[in-house]
């Protein structure tokens, strides 16, 4: 079953299951890459700052820094901000001259939430260094590029106030339907005085249990045009995870929780050092397994998820020319 397939099979059952008034099929395309070229006046002086935080595991710290630096051409207009958290670098790691180590270990200000920690990084670290045109991008420890994106998204930002990943194949179950899907953090991007103009951050108010929904709100506010980067995988492992975005953004999913858990509370979580590899579309397709054996989704399911992702991951840990994600999930060389 190839990407459009299954994500198609999701909306239908979506539709179903909840009081969703529009189709969700009139917010999703589904786009190939062939579809897009690059306009001959895109390019700029602009510099892309990438803010990425590593939680309690080093497991990415090569994998995203080798994918960065092979598929990012122009390796002069790239500086990447990386966040340590819980984690040190290994002395095996050699940090570029365009990267910048933030040790959030020596910051006891910081909270420790990753949407907290992502949104403090940058007014404290990123921000006094970009220029108005500069953009600004949000990326998970365990998502980079898979192809050639810089121009791409240089142009979508040209034309748009926000980049991100929009995950229609996922559903939490307290998730409601103005908020589905939301750009997601694995990555999202935007020009700096886009964000000086408009203040979005992401943030959880009383009675919000996603940072997400509060920049949905406000980019219905403020009438905001957003480019939605959604999964275009020709071949899938998991409904969500090992997804790639506009063929050009890989993200894994669960990167750190599948490696420690959670080993330090967060503000609304206690800590739990088991393993978790599981997202919202695996409770939100199996409530009547629910309904009826409440653990078995932490238990069976869990389990196999976490099997596949480390034969996944070693296949991408080993894979010392980056093209693995492209020949198995795009059917690309």
């Amino acid at each position: 079953m190839n990407g459009k397939t299954a994500l198609k099979k999701i909306i239908r059952f979506i539709k179903k299951t909840t009081n969703h008034k529009e189709p969700l099929s009139d917010h999703l395309c589904f786009p190939d890459s062939a579809d897009w070229t690059a306009p001959s006046s895109t390019s700029t002086n602009a510099t892309m700052h990438i803010l990425t935080q590593h939680f309690g595991t080093d497991a990415w710290f090569e994998i995203q820094k080798n994918h960065l630096e092979k598929y990012t051409l122009k390796k002069e207009r790239y500086k990447v901000y990386l966040a340590t958290y819980k984690t040190s670098i290994p002395d095996s790691f050699i940090l570029p001259p365009n990267y910048v180590h933030i040790n959030l270990n020596e910051h006891p200000e910081f909270r420790n939430e990753h949407y907290l920690i992502i949104e403090e990084a940058y007014e404290k670290f990123v921000k006094p260094h970009a220029k108005d045109n500069d953009i600004i991008i949000y990326m998970d420890n365990d998502a980079f590029p898979c192809d050639s994106w810089e121009d791409k998204l240089e142009s979508y930002l040209t034309e748009n106030d926000i980049c991100a990943v929009y995950r229609y194949e996922d559903r939490g179950l307290d998730q409601p339907d103005q908020y589905f899907p939301y750009p997601h953090l694995c990555f999202f991007s935007f020009k700096k005085k886009t964000r000086d103009m408009y203040g979005f951050k992401h943030e959880i108010p009383e009675g919000f249990p996603c940072p997400g929904f509060t920049i949905c709100d406000v980019i219905r506010q403020n009438n905001l045009k957003v480019k939605e980067l959604i999964r275009t995988n020709k071949f899938n492992s998991h409904n969500v995870m090992f997804g790639i975005y506009d063929d050009m953004i890989y993200h894994h999913s669960s990167g750190s929780r599948a490696k420690v858990g959670r080993p330090y509370a967060t503000l609304g979580a206690k800590s739990d050092h088991r393993k978790m590899c599981y997202e919202g579309i695996d409770f939100f397709l199996r409530q009547d397994v629910l309904s009826h054996l409440p653990p078995w989704i932490e238990t069976e399911v869990n389990d196999v998820n976490l099997k596949i992702f480390d034969v996944i991951f070693d296949k991408i840990k080993d894979d010392k020319d980056c093209n693995f994600v492209r020949r198995f999930y795009l059917g690309k060389y």
